[in-house]
């Protein structure tokens, strides 16, 4: 005997969610702009002036990542520029509390983090 004829029944719909992971091919040449841009992010108006530096550090403390760990520190580092409201940062441990020293020492933090990933 079929059980839907003498009991009550119900379907019940099932949610099929799917991710897609894209995967973003940067060029190496590319990494200093992409990494400026973000640092603009954070910087706003004094960016212009820390140009240069920030060259320098991305130079020295980021060239030597690979593909996926260089996505995978972007991709937080963007984050993080978008989603921390104006006037939200952390005050810098060093003794000069600038807008360059914050930036630096978070981006000194992530560097270790995504070295030891």
């Amino acid at each position: 005997m079929d059980a839907s004829l003498s009991a009550p029944t119900a379907h019940v719909p099932i949610v099929q969610s799917e991710t897609t992971m894209i995967q973003v091919d940067v060029k190496t040449s590319d990494r200093p702009t992409q990494f400026t841009a973000v640092c603009r992010l954070f910087l706003r108006k004094e960016f212009s002036a820390h140009t240069e530096t920030l060259l320098k550090w991305h130079e020295e403390n980021l060239s030597g990542f690979d593909d996926s760990s260089f996505t995978a520190f972007m991709s937080e580092f963007e984050r993080s520029a978008q989603e921390t409201p104006r006037g939200r940062q952390r005050r810098s441990a060093k003794g000069d509390n600038s807008n360059l020293n914050k930036l630096l020492l978070f981006l000194k933090n992530m560097v270790r983090k995504h070295r030891n990933a």
